[in-house]
């Protein structure tokens, strides 16, 4: 097993896209699912059936980029009570929803850093903590995508962290399967 270093996110693969600023006047009643702040909720983020959509016909080379998958992970970078919530994206129908602004998103090179180790790192209740103080001052609570990328975490290699995120993993889906049972 390799030595524990820590490393500022930036410096080890990580990067960040911030959403898309949609008017609300392009929001519908349906099309394509847009993903709010409120959507991040319980280290999950899910599409609201009854939320904002964005009509296809908006689905340009610049919006495009915006589009999301399966088991993206997410950070509210603004609200009080939310500022650095994270969350990682589940989906069940195929939809991908499009990142709405002030909701970033964690892009990994998966060379130096895996997003599911990632993912578990930043929703450990000492980051959740972090990330929370971090963007809470006089008026409304931020954080930029800078200062999200100054954070820092412990780092081992990536062969380990895919080992760590994979155990980690494994205990969650057995957890999802003991709640669906229920």
């Amino acid at each position: 097993m390799s030595e524990w270093k820590e490393y500022k996110l930036k410096d080890i693969g990580c990067s960040f896209l911030s959403g898309y600023g949609f008017q609300s006047t392009d929001f519908e009643l349906n099309g394509i699912p847009l993903i709010k702040i409120g959507n991040i909720q319980k280290k999950t983020v899910t599409v609201d059936p009854d939320g904002d959509f964005i009509s296809t016909n908006k689905l340009d080379d610049k919006v495009s980029k915006f589009l999301l998958d399966n088991n993206d992970v997410l950070i509210a970078m603004t609200g009080q009570g939310s500022v650095g919530r994270v969350g990682r994206l589940k989906l069940h129908n195929g939809t991908k929803p499009l990142l709405n602004q002030r909701v970033g998103k964690f892009i990994c090179d998966e060379i130096n850093i895996n997003i599911d180790f990632l993912y578990y790192i930043l929703t450990s209740d000492k980051y959740q903590d972090y990330l929370f103080s971090a963007g809470s001052g006089s008026g409304q609570p931020n954080l930029s995508p800078e200062l999200i990328l100054e954070t820092i975490i412990p780092y081992v290699n990536y062969k380990e962290q895919v080992s760590i995120a994979s155990i980690l993993n494994g205990l969650d889906n057995k957890i999802d399967l003991l709640h669906r049972s229920e």
